[in-house]
C-alpha cells in the first residue's frame, strides 16, 4: 500500500493505487500512481514530504580577494 495526498480535502492515507499512463508533448511517454480519495472521491497523486527530495545547495566561493 502506498500513501497519497488529497490536495482538494488535504488528506493523507494509503490505498492501492493505479498506474496512470499519458504521452507528454516535451517528455514523451510518462507515468504516476494515482489513487481515489476515499473523502472527496477526487484522484490523487502519491505522497511525497515535503524538503525530502531538495537537498540544500551551497554556491562554489569564489577564491578571488579584493
Amino acid at each position: 500500500m502506498n500513501k497519497f495526498y488529497c490536495t482538494r480535502c488535504k488528506n493523507i492515507f494509503e490505498a492501492e493505487g493505479i498506474k496512470k499512463e499519458w504521452i507528454d508533448s516535451l517528455y514523451g511517454p510518462c507515468w504516476k500512481i494515482v489513487a481515489k480519495c476515499p473523502l472527496c472521491n477526487s484522484e490523487c497523486d502519491e505522497y511525497r514530504a515535503s524538503g525530502s527530495s531538495k537537498k540544500e545547495k551551497t554556491l562554489p566561493s569564489c577564491g578571488c580577494s579584493l
